[in-house]
């Protein structure tokens, strides 16, 4: 084989060998965790034991909510990307309805630090990113699943 012949099979194995050590040295990503306990009512009926954001649509009413945030009141902070807006009122919380198949999972920091709990479609994906050992980033991608 010619030394040009080299050239692309080398080049192919120093992009996957970056890859690869890129996934593997990802540590700044948090967890989340599917749960039976608790569950969404039991979440829903103690929610004054949490600081609640919901995730709606832009021209979002409590009716399009697509996912819920329980953040444990501690001295862990939720930096929450774009459409999340508190929920501070009993009626807020009940009109907040997710309506369609449903996922609780455990938000986890760093060394499994326990920040909370989501609420979600399970069309949709969600990513924590690790600030630091008391501040997680979440972001929420929704997957639109009928036509407009």
């Amino acid at each position: 084989m010619k030394p040009e012949g080299y050239l692309a099979p080398v080049i192919l194995v120093l992009i996957l060998a970056l890859l690869f050590s890129a996934c593997v040295a990802n540590g700044n990503r948090g967890k989340l965790v599917r749960t039976n306990a608790p569950t969404e009512k039991e979440l829903q009926v103690n929610w004054n034991d949490y600081i609640v954001h919901r995730w709606g649509l832009k021209r979002a009413t409590a009716k399009n909510t697509v996912a819920i945030s329980y953040q444990l009141k501690n001295n862990t902070k939720i930096i929450f990307n774009r459409n999340w807006t508190a929920i501070t009122s009993e009626e807020e919380m009940r009109n907040s309805i997710i309506m369609s198949n449903i996922w609780v999972r455990k938000i986890l920091g760093q060394n499994d630090k326990l920040f909370g709990y989501l609420v979600h479609r399970s069309h949709d994906n969600a990513n924590i990113r690790i600030i630091d050992q008391n501040t997680i980033e979440l972001f929420y991608h929704y997957v639109p699943t009928s036509p407009r």
